[in-house]
């Protein structure tokens, strides 16, 4: 075997761990995205019920994601450097998925928040932290939908 070929093998070995590391993160986001919208939709039917996880991650753009991004690098700055931004970025697309509810449109974050507290259940506390940990993220999610991507 050429020393060539070998490198290609490892090219080929890392490129595959990393594909399936993305892949496992991905999943777990599908998860927890999945999870929500489906306590939201058992809790509040209507438009819920017809939300969908990859419907959340396809209406995150770019731009919602790199603002998004910034929020919680700065969230964290000071705090704990090994938090991750691919963590939480389901919580943040919930919160954009939920500005896009019909009937949250025209309503503040605090007017609906108490809804979607109710949508984070016992299961998600136990992987994620309970409601005030996670809120933040989920609200600047609800903001980056209706303003844009752009957060305060």
């Amino acid at each position: 075997m050429t020393d060539e070929s070998r490198e290609k093998g490892n090219f080929e070995r890392v490129g595959s761990s990393a594909g399936g590391l993305a892949g496992r993160v991905g999943d777990t986001a599908i998860d927890l995205m999945s999870s929500m919208i489906k306590t939201a939709a058992s809790t509040f039917g209507g438009w819920w019920s017809r939300s969908t996880p990859d419907e959340a991650v396809r209406s995150f753009g770019d731009e919602q994601d790199r603002s998004c991004r910034v929020h919680f690098e700065n969230m964290h700055r000071d705090r704990d450097a090994k938090a991750s931004y691919d963590n939480v970025r389901p919580l943040y697309q919930f919160g954009h998925l939920a500005g896009s509810n019909p009937d949250y449109q025209g309503r503040s974050f605090d007017e609906v928040e108490n809804e979607l507290q109710q949508a984070w259940s016992a299961d998600n506390s136990n992987r994620y932290g309970d409601w005030s940990r996670v809120r933040e993220y989920v609200n600047k999610g609800f903001a980056s939908h209706s303003r844009g991507g752009n957060l305060p």
